[in-house]
C-alpha cells in the first residue's frame, strides 16, 4: 500500500501493526554498508555487487575456516556504516511520524545473512514465528526499523508478519528441545493462515511494532 501523508501512515501503522516508507533510505547508506562489509569478509573487488557469486564465496569460507567467517559476521554487525544509519534522520523522522517524539535505542542494529550454506541450523536462516519484544525488553510501544540490502524475491524468502497481532499482546513462548532460537511462539497460539508476505525493496523502511508477529521466509535461492 502506497501512503500518501503522515496521518494515513500513522492510522495504517497503530491498525496493522507496520508500515512501509517507500524510497526513504539513501542509497550512499546502503552501499557504505555493503562496502564495508565486502572489506570485512575480504570479498574480491571482482565479485562485489554480485550476491550470487558473494554468496558461494560466503558459503565456501563458512565451509573452509568457520572462525574467520564467524569473526567477520560478528564485525559487520558492529560497522559504523549501519551503526550510522540506525540513527540517521531518515529513520528518526519516520519514526517519528508514528507519535515516538523521542525516540531511544533498546537493541543494536543487527544485519542478517540468510542462506541455508552459511547456516549451522535452520534457525540461522530461517527465523520461526517470534516478537521482537521479547529480546528488546524496551518499552510497549517499541517500533522495529528494517531494511533489505538487496533485492530479495519470493524465492530468496521475503519477511512475513501477521497484521493486528500487535494487539494480542506478548505471546507465550514454547522452547523446542531441537531449537537453537529460545524465543519462538508457541504454535498453539498461531494461525499460520494469517502470516502475509511483505514487499520490501532497497531504499524502502519497513517499520513494525516490537509486539507484530513476524517470522524469516525460507530461501530456497542460490543467492
Amino acid at each position: 500500500m502506497i501512503l500518501n501523508s503522515s496521518i494515513e501512515e500513522t492510522n495504517y501503522y497503530k491498525k496493522n501493526g507496520y508500515v512501509i516508507f517507500k524510497n526513504i533510505i539513501n542509497e550512499k547508506s546502503r552501499l557504505d554498508i555493503l562496502e564495508e562489509v565486502y572489506d570485512i569478509f575480504n570479498i574480491p573487488n571482482s565479485i562485489r555487487g554480485n550476491f550470487k557469486l558473494t554468496t558461494k564465496y560466503l558459503s565456501k569460507l563458512f565451509q573452509e575456516n568457520f572462525a574467520f567467517y564467524h569473526g567477520a559476521a560478528k564485525a559487520a554487525n558492529h560497522s559504523i556504516a549501519l551503526n550510522r544509519l540506525s540513527v540517521s534522520k531518515e529513520i528518526i523522522d519516520c519514526i517519528k511520524i508514528l507519535g515516538l517524539n523521542h525516540p531511544n535505542i533498546a537493541g543494536r542494529s543487527v544485519i542478517w545473512f540468510q542462506h541455508k550454506s552459511i547456516a549451522k541450523t535452520e534457525n540461522y536462516h530461517a527465523l520461526p514465528a517470534h516478537q521482537e519484544w521479547s529480546n528488546m525488553q524496551g518499552s510497549i510501544d517499541g517500533i522495529v526499523a528494517w531494511t533489505p540490502l538487496n533485492n530479495i524475491s519470493t524465492e530468496m524468502g521475503k519477511l512475513k508478519l501477521i497484521p493486528f497481532s500487535h494487539k494480542s499482546g506478548l505471546h507465550p513462548i514454547k522452547k523446542e528441545a531441537s531449537s537453537t532460537y529460545d524465543l519462538t511462539i508457541d504454535p498453539d497460539f498461531l494461525n499460520e493462515k494469517k502470516f502475509i508476505e511483505l514487499s520490501v525493496n532497497p531504499g524502502d523502511l519497513l517499520l513494525f511494532s516490537a509486539l507484530t508477529i513476524h517470522k524469516s521466509g525460507i530461501n530456497n535461492s542460490d543467492t
